[in-house]
This record gives structure tokens, sequence and C-alpha cells, in this order.
């Protein structure tokens, strides 16, 4: 009996370590920088939706113009790219980078708390600046797949799978400005043929490689139970979650707890 009462226990700290999550991913508002981790837990799902973007262009922020913030996940378990491209703001048509690699696995061999206690969890920033023509191309390589256009609202993004997730402050016409949001995810064709994702991994001064991507050319999905999941997959120790797919972003779904 003592066992059976220990797997209930189990079963409802591990609902409960999900429901927590879930709570701390839906968040609040972004204000543009996730490189403090407390901070992160509690505006991602609003930065990775460009919310920040949004409210500034709806605003008619002129320095949001043509920002473009692209969100890469590799597998939330190995790693997530961040990736914000603006106007350098000189007149030349170049453009600044800031990329943010983070990893799940935090290597903390070389750490001291005296240095930054949050240190390994920041990830790794690096800025560079881009040439117009290269920034110019990014750009248009995304209206060109589809940034502009309607986003397929509904659709359950699994956080180990592949896809960008694109957003953008958009110059447009008369109107001044309008936000724009965009997916892409593996192994749809306009996944695999967006050269803005090599442009952008060209540039990438961070220094951390690439997660490589998966071997089978099917889409990731969640499910409950992990034995339904491909070999290596790693859920026992992340929490795993469902993004749903809304006009102007994504809200959080459905969370999978670690077993």
């Amino acid at each position: 009996m003592r066992s059976v009462f220990s797997a209930i226990g189990r079963g409802w700290m591990r609902a409960g370590v999900g429901a927590a999550a879930a709570l701390l991913l839906a968040g609040c508002a972004s204000g543009g920088d996730v490189s403090n981790p407390l901070e992160r837990r509690l505006t991602w799902i609003d930065h990775i939706s460009g919310g920040d973007l949004r409210r500034a262009c709806a605003a008619g922020d002129a320095s949001v113009r043509d920002l473009h913030r692209f969100v890469e996940f590799r597998d939330r378990a190995v790693q997530v790219r961040l990736y914000d491209l603006r106007p350098a703001g000189d007149g030349s048509g170049d453009a600044t980078l800031r990329a943010h690699a983070l990893k799940a696995m935090i290597d903390v061999k070389r750490w001291r708390v005296t240095d930054d206690i949050l240190e390994p969890w920041r990830g790794q920033v690096a800025e560079s600046r881009i040439d117009a023509a290269t920034a110019d191309a990014i750009r248009a390589d995304a209206r060109a797949g589809g940034l502009g256009a309607p986003p397929p609202a509904a659709r359950r993004l699994a956080s180990r799978s592949f896809f960008w997730l694109v957003s953008a402050c958009l110059p447009d016409g008369e109107a001044g400005q309008r936000f724009a949001f965009q997916v892409w995810e593996w192994p749809e064709p306009g996944y695999r043929t967006r050269p803005f994702a090599d442009l952008l991994h060209a540039a990438d001064a961070t220094g951390v490689p690439l997660n490589p991507l998966p071997a089978e050319a099917t889409r990731r999905v969640n499910r409950p139970d992990p034995k339904g999941w491909e070999p290596g997959a790693r859920q026992r120790s992340f929490v795993h979650y469902d993004l749903i797919v809304t006009d102007a972003g994504v809200t959080i779904g459905r969370s999978y707890p670690p077993r």
C-alpha cells in the first residue's frame, strides 16, 4: 500500500512540476532582453512571440521599424538561439545582429560564484555588424517565405522540435509600420530552404555549435508516454511543452514533466 501511495505522490509531484513550469512560461511582458535567467522565466513566451516589438510597433515607435527577431528552437533540451536584427541607424544600410545562444546543459566547471552567480544560465551573447546587402537578404528572404502573411494559427509546436519563430515591425507605406509574425517548422520545405537561416548562422559570433538537424525527416511532437518517442529523446530531466501558434505569436500549451 505504501508503494501505491508513493507512486501517486510521485505522479502529483510530476504534474505539479509541469503546471508550475507552464505558469512560469506564460509569464509577463518582455522588455526585449532575456539574458537574465530569472526574468527569462517570466517573459519567455512574450519574448519569443515578439510581444515587445508588437507593442512598440503598434504605438508607432520608429526605433523598432525594420527590427526583426528570429527565434530558433533546435530541441529545447539542447539549445534555443535568438537573433535580433536591427538597422545600424547611421544611414549606411548596415545592421547590427545580437545573437544569443541558450544551452540546456550547463557547464559549471569554470564557473566561480564570486564572478556572477547567474553566469552559467545567461547563455552566450555576441553582437556583430552586418553589411547592408546581407541584412537586406535576410529580411527579404523572411518576407519571401511568408513573413507578413497570416501564420499557421492553432498549430502545436513541440519544444523538442526544430522550428523558427520570426517577428518583425515592417515598414508599411502610408500606415507607417505593422507587426508581422511567422513560423517555419522542420521538416517542411519552407524550413529547409530558407537562406536567412544560413546567413544568420554565418554571422553568429557566439561560438556555440549548432545542434544537428534530426536524422528522421518527420515532424516531432510531444507525447505523454516517452516510450513513443524516438531513441535518445531527452525527457527525463527536462520539462517539455507545446506552443500554440496564434495570429500574433504563441501561447503555452500542455507541459510534459520529466519522467
